[in-house]
């Protein structure tokens, strides 16, 4: 089984395509492609490209993979319009494009929870599916499900050109990491963080001072599943921010990546910190992934 993948980032989903070839990946970000093809666990096939609808097709494969830059449709996005596809951060019609012209077997498709608020779009990305010969079904899925210490919404669009894929059932086992608890412990040997970063002055001040920021973002504790581990690590803005030992701590990029399931083979260290968290934040947690490329399989 052949498999591509566009917007690969630094290849969270593509560690989940264990049962498949994965021969292409694609991202427009240089260092992320360079993270990528720096793994030992991954093929070295990723490549920068910018993607538009213009670009050629990628080559034939059993299964194109993609999350569409999901940022027009998060919760917390500034849209324009009342869709959400005439934000210029929406990437979809890059992947329709792909779909359209490389005509793979089957594809999987993750987005943002909040992509659900535009169902008149999320309509219309279906039916244009549909017309392009595929038999298509979605749904939103939360990632705690197949085995991650975390709680994170995703919208999963499954395509196969001759069956009516169906989503796949929770994988989550017994001994499957549950809390935050569970990925504390020793740092990698190399890994150039630890797993809690210190908080600030500053920071810690800014956080405690308004009680919005702690129901906004509640810290997260040890004993408890994470909640959506974020993109967006910026100064002083309360992400991330873990409360153990009677301390508050900022999440690290390996926690970060442990809460993701990514594992610690993975070296981060070809990452600066913040492009680090930046690349976690935005990655679909690998046994998701696999779960539901099998169901394509």
């Amino acid at each position: 089984m052949k498999a591509i993948e566009l917007f690969c980032g630094i290849g969270i989903s593509a560690l989940g395509l264990t049962e498949a070839d994965l021969v292409a990946a694609y991202d427009c970000d240089a260092a992320f492609v360079a993270a990528f093809n720096g793994q030992r666990i991954l093929p070295p096939v990723a490549r920068v490209s910018r993607l538009s609808e213009d670009s050629e097709p990628p080559p034939p494969c059993d299964v194109l993979c993609g999350g569409p830059v999901c940022k027009a449709f998060s919760p917390g996005a500034t849209l324009f319009g009342t869709s959400g596809q005439s934000d210029d951060r929406n990437t979809f019609p890059i992947f329709l494009a792909a779909v359209r012209h490389g005509r793979p077997r089957s594809f999987l498709i993750e987005n943002s929870f909040g992509l659900q608020r535009f169902k008149g779009y999320l309509e219309e990305l279906l039916t244009t599916l549909v017309s392009y010969g595929y038999k298509v079904s979605h749904g939103e899925v939360d990632c705690y499900d197949y085995g991650v210490p975390q709680h994170r919404r995703r919208v999963v669009i499954l395509g196969h050109r001759s069956k009516t894929p169906r989503l796949a059932e929770p994988t989550r086992r017994p001994g499957d990491p549950a809390v935050l608890g569970d990925c504390l412990g020793t740092a990698p040997a190399g890994d150039p963080w630890p797993l809690l970063l210190p908080m600030s002055a500053a920071a810690l001040n800014y956080y405690l001072r308004d009680p919005r920021h702690i129901r906004k973002h509640p810290p997260l504790t040890a004993d408890k599943a994470a909640s959506t581990v974020v993109s967006v690590y910026r100064k002083g803005v309360p992400y991330g921010v873990v409360h153990h030992e009677g301390k508050y701590w900022l999440c690290g990029p390996r926690l970060a990546a442990r809460l993701q399931g990514v594992p610690d083979a993975y070296d981060l260290s070809l990452l600066s910190k913040t492009r680090a968290l930046e690349a976690i934040g935005n990655g679909f947690p690998p046994q998701a992934s696999a779960a539901m490329a099998q169901k394509l399989f």
